[in-house]
């Protein structure tokens, strides 16, 4: 089976937008001006593909994978 698992691709997506969210955090209370590079490339880019992770799975989603899992 090849198919990624709902659950697992959607803990992928919430871990890499709350990564986003720690360093966006980080990045507002660093006072330079790197932080706002730092701000809007990394942690923009990790909660952007966090969200379409996100939207993948729910996309994606068939309910026949869990009668099969089980």
């Amino acid at each position: 089976m090849k198919e990624i698992k709902l659950e697992k691709l959607l803990f992928k997506a919430g871990l890499m937008i709350i990564v986003g969210l720690v360093i966006a955090t980080i990045s507002i209370l660093w006072i330079s001006p790197i932080s706002f590079v730092i701000f809007t490339a990394g942690s923009g880019l990790l909660i952007a593909v966090g969200i379409i992770f996100y939207l993948y799975g729910i996309a994606t989603y068939k309910p026949e994978q869990i009668e099969n899992a089980e």
